[in-house]
């Protein structure tokens, strides 16, 4: 690269020969402009003179007089050629030689004006002037004159000014010198010094200043840069001495506040799990006794009082569930887990939980399933289940008058393959304005101050809803307007097991007129959707005139029983096709007289509200099909709706052993225990529990976890090693504790315990417990659903497997109660057992050789839910027995274990068969 002395030379160099270049040429130029001027106007007047010279001789003709002027002519210099014509043109006469002037461009022409480049390559230029005789043009003179001296007398001008231009490039090389000294010499001296810097790195060296201005400044800019990099190294130098130091600090300082934070974190654990036990411990006493109480006969008075205490333990008790669920969330333990579940179904038994309060505020609840939500899904039924409870609670809570209405809806998502579920819960309560919907979902928030006082609540559900859908990868939102209601909506995308049902839809060429006599609300435009799905048309009519519809061309009637008993029976409308209308019944559940509308022919069909998604729909399916294809036991009341009385008589004679070293909890269990006809046994702790079980023979133990001497893990433990030692089938050991968060709450599974019932218990939970582990026989005599599998291989426990039957028939009697006319609801069970058991089998068969024992169990859990859900009984027992023997890691030859399932599940599938072809016989 050329240095900056060598640029300056190069500049000057460029300027000088550039200017003079341009004022040599322009001087030439000039220079010869004029010449080229003086010599055409010199050949004009010189030819003109002539022309007037000869103008008499041409006048006369005399040709003789003619050729003398020329040749006089002839002598002058720079004339090379003359001529004289006539006015016809005819030549008088001429004189030298005629030489043909030519252009570059083309033949130059008499007195044709010449340009400035015409003189370099121009030798002769012709000029011509008129003979003029007394006014007339007579003749015409032309000359040819020499003009290359212009040529000449260019080039030497050019040569001059290029003479003179040498002579200012010397010059303004000899001033660039001096300029150089001036200019580029602290220039050079301080780009040498920025070299030196960057290559010895060195700061410590400062420039001369200089006294030219701009360059002082430079140089002054310079020194002060290198001043601040002094200034730099040297705050670096200090501050990486000390920086290991600091580091050091940080660190420890970092492990500090981690140790706090961790101990912190642990002492919130350990407190919540200490006050959940604490709690539930004496709530045990309070719950039990007070169910005890509304359990018996007590005066009206008495009885409100224990209702009272029931309601208000559970409304506590449900209150510190929440508390323990944000905490797990919290704390990273929330489990979410995956099996198939049929979300209407879900709705509806929500709806049914909520109704009778809904109906105490004259609040319309109800629900509107679209068409093609899928029959099953997989997901967490519990989950969703708590999500939607929360939702509706609060939507009746904070609604006085109007409606909630639910709305489950799908659509299908092709980038992910899966189906996104849309709940949406809407009520037109008090509504929310956009700063409370903003803190909504904050943990103990509430819409207000005074939401607490007025409607109660900890402000901490929706937080537990939000949360347990973000764990499910779904999100929930919320719409509203104070004084208008709020719609609060849920969204997950879950994995279709079982699509929608084809939808049945009316004849186009049969009545589809269906008279709608019900009062203004949701119900009424709910009823008129879904009459749409069916290709119904929906026909408003009043209640007051049921009695004088005119039934010709409609197909069915859906009113209030309360309203059909009131008026005649309907009239009997012969359609022409043979079909009589339908009519449908609206009822809720325990509504005197609703019955006797079937008997006294007023209506068809009844249907209970809230309605079941399947019965509406089925309902709905009859009228389209018209009356006679309603079966029988349609005409009956729905079963589904009734409640399971339990016969406590069952347990008469099984003995308990009760473990607690707290004597309200003892006599609190006792007394539970005797409700149900067992017998009990009670004692202190574990050490006196152990050798209870060693001495006499029970069918089931209730063991407190923390007991003095020995606690009940630990007797737990010391109970399976002498049931090991002395080959004794296991015994179910049911833990009793408080613990359900904190290191403690899953250490009963840890200690070989069979079950877990957590306090405060209910006589529902004990009798749930009992049914599970301890199940009479017809003959009154039991069958001890024992451990003894668990250290043994299924295999030599066949004989007993096979004395339980293959199939419950209880089961399956349950499923066939809940179908309507119409829907072979068992086959379609059965017929999606044996779709999927034979899979889950597989996963379970693949497992067997597994080291992970989690996945195992996890394995057996899903086919004895799988199978227990449609009575395969012997299936869903060694399931169980396998799954507990692998939480307890005493699985001795899984391969086996997997073969006697397997065998039961073959089993199962014929005898599922043997049943469907004797159905079809029959």
């Amino acid at each position: 690269m050329r240095t900056i002395k060598a640029r300056l030379a190069i500049t000057v160099i460029a300027a000088v020969v550039s200017a003079v270049t341009i004022a040599s040429l322009a001087s030439a130029w000039r220079d010869s402009s004029r010449r080229l001027s003086t010599k055409t106007r010199e050949l004009a007047a010189i030819a003109a003179t002539l022309a007037t010279a000869v103008s008499p001789a041409v006048v006369k003709a005399d040709r003789q007089e003619v050729a003398r002027l020329l040749a006089a002519i002839g002598r002058i210099p720079g004339l090379t050629y003359s001529r004289i014509t006539d006015a016809q043109g005819t030549i008088i006469h001429e004189f030298g030689f005629g030489i043909v002037v030519a252009r570059k461009l083309g033949a130059v022409e008499p007195n044709q004006e010449l340009g400035l480049l015409d003189t370099f390559y121009l030798g002769t230029y012709p000029i011509a002037a008129p003979v003029i005789a007394g006014g007339i043009t007579v003749g015409r003179l032309v000359l040819i004159a020499d003009v290359s001296e212009l040529h000449n007398a260019a080039l030497e001008s050019l040569a001059t000014s290029l003479l003179f231009g040498m002579l200012a490039v010397a010059v303004g090389l000899m001033l660039s010198r001096r300029l150089q000294r001036s200019i580029s010499g602290p220039i050079e001296q301080l780009t040498a010094a920025m070299h030196d810097v960057a290559r010895t790195r060195d700061y410590s060296t400062n420039m001369t200043p200089v006294n030219t201005h701009e360059l002082a400044k430079l140089v002054e800019s310079f020194n002060t840069m290198l001043g601040e990099i002094r200034t730099r190294d040297s705050a670096l130098a200090g501050h990486r001495d000390q920086l290991e130091v600091e580091v050091l600090d940080r660190t420890r300082e970092l492990v500090q506040a981690k140790a706090v934070a961790d101990a912190a974190n642990a002492a919130k654990s350990d407190f919540l799990a200490t006050m959940s036990h604490e709690i539930r411990t004496p709530m045990n006493g309070m719950l039990v006794m007070a169910e005890l109480m509304a359990a018996g006969d007590l005066p009206p008075r008495l009885q409100r009082y224990a209702d009272v205490l029931v309601n208000s333990g559970q409304s506590l008790l449900a209150i510190i569930n929440d508390i323990l669920d944000l905490s797990k969330i919290e704390a990273g333990r929330l489990e979410v887990e995956t099996v198939p579940l049929d979300p209407a179904a879900i709705v509806d038994n929500v709806l049914n939980l909520f109704h009778e309060r809904a109906l105490s505020k004259s609040v319309d609840l109800v629900s509107h399933v679209a068409p093609d939500v899928p029959a099953l899904v997989s997901g967490d039924p519990v989950r969703l289940n708590q999500v939607l409870t929360n939702l509706i609670n609060n939507a009746l809570k904070f609604t006085e008058t109007g409606s909630v209405i639910v709305r489950l809806s799908c659509r299908f998502i092709a980038q992910t393959g899966k189906t996104e579920l849309k709940i949406s819960v809407t009520d037109t309560g008090i509504g929310l304005s956009p700063a409370q919907i903003a803190r909504i979902f904050e943990p103990f928030e509430q819409a207000d101050k005074s939401t607490t006082r007025r409607f109660g609540g900890t402000g901490i559900g929706l937080t537990i809803c939000r949360r347990i859908v973000a764990a499910m990868n779904g999100d929930i939102e919320v719409t509203s307007e104070p004084g208008r209601g709020s719609t609060f909506t849920l969204r997950v995308s879950l994995d279709v097991v079982e699509p929608a049902a084809p939808r049945l839809r009316a004849s186009m060429t049969e009545p589809r007129r269906v008279f709608v006599a019900l009062p203004a609300s949701a119900t009424r435009n709910l009823l008129c959707e879904y009459l749409a799905e069916f290709g119904l048309e929906a026909d408003i009519a009043e209640p007051a005139n049921l009695g004088t519809l005119d039934l010709k061309g409609v197909c069915g009637v859906i009113a209030k029983a309360s309203d059909l008993q009131v008026v005649q029976p309907m009239p009997a409308a012969i359609l022409d096709n043979g079909r009589q209308a339908v009519v449908l019944a609206l009822t809720t559940l325990g509504e005197s007289g609703a019955h006797s509308l079937l008997r006294t022919g007023a209506a068809d069909l009844l249907l209970s509200l809230p309605w079941a998604t399947d019965e509406l729909r089925n309902s709905l399916g009859a009228i389209c099909r018209g009356r006679p294809s309603i079966a029988l036991d349609a005409l009956q009341p729905t079963p589904r709706r009734t409640i399971e009385r339990s016969d406590p008589r069952r347990f008469a004679g099984i003995h308990v052993l009760a473990a607690d070293d707290s004597p309200t909890n003892r006599e609190i269990l006792n007394e539970a225990l005797t409700r149900l006809h067992v017998r009990v046994t009670s004692v202190c702790n574990g050490q006196e529990a152990l050798a209870a079980v060693k001495a006499g023979a029970f069918d089931l133990v209730f063991m407190d976890g923390s007991m003095p001497v020995m606690d009940g893990f630990t007797a737990a433990r010391a109970i399976r090693d002498w049931e090991s030692e002395t080959n004794r089938p296991a015994i179910p050991v049911v833990a009793l504790t408080a613990h359900v968060v904190g290191r403690q709450a899953e250490q009963w599974r840890a200690s070989g315990m069979s079950d877990c019932v957590t306090k405060p218990f209910s006589l529902k939970s004990l009798e749930a417990c009992l049914k599970h582990w301890v199940k009479p026989v017809a003959t009154g005599e039991r069958v001890a659903l024992t451990q003894e599998t668990v250290v043994a291989p299924m295999m030599e426990q066949l004989s007993v497997s096979t004395a339980v039957a293959l199939v419950d028939p209880a089961v399956l009697d349950n499923i066939r109660m809940m179908q309507r006319p119409g829907d072979d609801l068992v086959s379609r069970v059965v017929r999606l057992y044996g779709l999927h058991a034979p899979q889950a089998m597989l996963t379970l068969r693949g497992l067997a050789n597994s080291r992970s024992l989690l996945d195992l169990a996890d394995a057996a859990h899903a086919l004895k839910s799988l199978s227990r859900n449609v009575g395969a009984r012997r299936v869903g027992d060694l399931c169980d027995q396998l799954e507990t023997a692998a939480r307890n890691n005493t699985v001795i030859e899984p391969e086996r274990d997997c073969a006697a399932i397997e065998q039961a599940l073959a089993d199962t599938l014929v005898a599922f068969e043997n049943m469907r072809a004797i159905t079809k016989a029959a």
